[in-house]
């Protein structure tokens, strides 16, 4: 996909992104990340911490977030900034689904809200937003 232009892009306008999260999702975002807290890789571990059993790491579930917004512009680079909070839970099997709307243009900057929730429509990221820079 050609990157967007800055001239193509609106307020209001929407992006989404679904993933599927892999079973084996957790143990390859350990291996990428380096984090190998064990309530992402060993399910005893996580049910003893009060789980019911392993989870998806944060980080993995927003870099879902990350790719619906650099899927949609078409430039990695454009991304600036990014915040998100996580308000609930992501487990190995749920559907997420990741959506985005432009909520600001000034100068050559352009503010997406996003949300992400799974396939019970419980919201996995909230008050997130990022930060998109193109080139006059």
């Amino acid at each position: 996909m050609d990157a967007r232009k800055l001239s193509g892009i609106s307020i209001g306008d929407e992006f989404t992104l679904e993933k599927q999260v892999d079973k084996s999702q957790t143990s390859s975002f350990a291996e990428a990340s380096g984090d190998f807290n064990p309530i992402h890789l060993d399910p005893n571990f996580a049910r003893k911490a009060g789980l019911d059993g392993i989870i998806v790491h944060g980080l993995c579930t927003m870099s879902y977030l990350v790719q619906c917004v650099t899927d949609w512009v078409g430039d990695p680079g454009c991304l600036k900034r990014m915040k998100s909070r996580f308000p609930a839970t992501v487990w190995p099997g749920d559907t997420i689904t990741c959506r985005g709307k432009v909520v600001e243009i000034k100068d050559n900057r352009v503010r997406c809200d996003l949300t992400a929730a799974n396939q019970h429509g419980e919201k996995v990221i909230s008050r997130s937003w990022a930060e998109l820079e193109f080139t006059k």
